[in-house]
């Protein structure tokens, strides 16, 4: 059998894969790929969960109930049982895996040596791992978007020796790390740009990976990430620190469908870090990026196709006005959540 492994990286319609992915499982099948569900319905986070150091802990192991190394052991365990029992099932020749989290989670070679034997172990030993490679300057500025989104306050994206944006945005790092597990020839590399995709569709791109054509009975999914503009991302981040994501380690009620709201109402620009950022980011990944055109894109004349830093953005409220409307906005979205939350425990106990 021969497995599609598509690790990632973070910020490249991953999301917008994994849904289409899952909407289309069935459909799929009958073309001769299964879409895994032992290893996540949707984007397959299990997979590399279960590749994780023994002592490793993080907001992954939270959400699979893992604990102690005895939780994870037992976790690894079942998802090795799980799948050899689903790909037994189906019997296709094709089985797909997609996370973006094998590519940001795995962080040392044995954790990435680990996940392949565990394919082995299921009976994959044909494995073309994909990996779609985007401007770090982009990848920075959608990250740090998606900290905002995900509770975080922090001012501005940290600089390009932050562990986990260096880890995302170093394609040669990753490229090297994965190569030497997998060998050279089962690496596919991907730009993701709409103009090098196949008729500019990052769906049509991946399926062309597939050798299968896009078509027409597939469902499409919609957007998947919808960015917030400046003003947006400053009201939330101020609002994060007045209502944070968990309480106890336990996920807020406070906070809502708050993120909806904020994306209905505050998507009509982008955000853009600060030129001197922007700079550093350019000039940490250089290296990186022309060793990866070297190797993998010989034609290509540069590798990603840089934009002149424009930001013409300007915030229309001084910071304490700032501070004001992030107020009034936070208070009013207590109140109306408290007001739920009470009618909702009203309703219970009166049922």
């Amino acid at each position: 059998m021969k497995c599609i492994l598509h690790i990632g990286t973070e910020k490249t319609a991953t999301t917008t894969l994994q849904s289409f992915l899952h909407l289309n499982r069935d459909k799929l099948a009958k073309k001769g790929f299964l879409f895994t569900k032992s290893a996540g319905l949707t984007n397959n986070f299990k997979l590399p969960v279960s590749s994780y150091n023994i002592d490793k802990r993080d907001d992954l192991t939270n959400i699979c109930n893992i604990f102690t190394n005895e939780d994870l052991i037992n976790f690894q365990k079942k998802i090795i049982t799980d799948l050899k029992k689903e790909i037994a099932e189906n019997k296709q020749p094709n089985i797909i895996f997609s996370s973006e989290h094998i590519q940001s989670r795995l962080t040392t070679q044995q954790e990435i040596t680990r996940l392949k034997s565990i394919l082995e172990k299921i009976g994959l030993y044909d494995i073309s791992v994909v990996i779609y490679l985007r401007n770090p300057t982009e990848i920075a500025t959608s990250l740090f978007s998606n900290c905002i989104i995900n509770g975080h306050s922090i001012d501005l994206p940290p600089s390009p020796k932050d562990s986990y944006f260096n880890r995302i945005c170093n394609h040669k790092n990753t490229l090297l790390k994965f190569e030497k597990v997998f060998g050279r020839e089962h690496l596919i590399p991907k730009i993701f740009d709409r103009s090098e995709f196949k008729n500019g569709s990052i769906i049509e791109d991946f399926l062309d990976v597939l050798g299968m054509p896009l078509y027409g009975d597939f469902e499409i999914p919609n957007n998947q990430n919808t960015s917030l503009s400046p003003i947006g991302l400053e009201l939330l981040r101020r609002i994060n620190k007045q209502i944070p994501l968990f309480i106890d380690n336990r996920t807020n009620p406070l906070r809502g469908n708050i993120i909806a709201y904020f994306q209905k109402h505050f998507n009509n620009s982008k955000y853009v870090m600060p030129k001197y950022l922007f700079d550093e980011y350019q000039d940490a990944f250089k290296e990186s990026n022309e060793w990866v055109r070297k190797r993998w894109f010989p034609s290509k004349e540069s590798f990603f196709y840089t934009k002149e830093y424009e930001n013409k953005t300007t915030l229309p409220l001084a910071d304490n006005e700032l501070d004001q409307t992030a107020n009034l906005l936070a208070n009013i979205w207590i109140d109306k959540q408290e007001s739920i939350i009470s009618l909702t425990k009203s309703h219970s106990s009166e049922s």
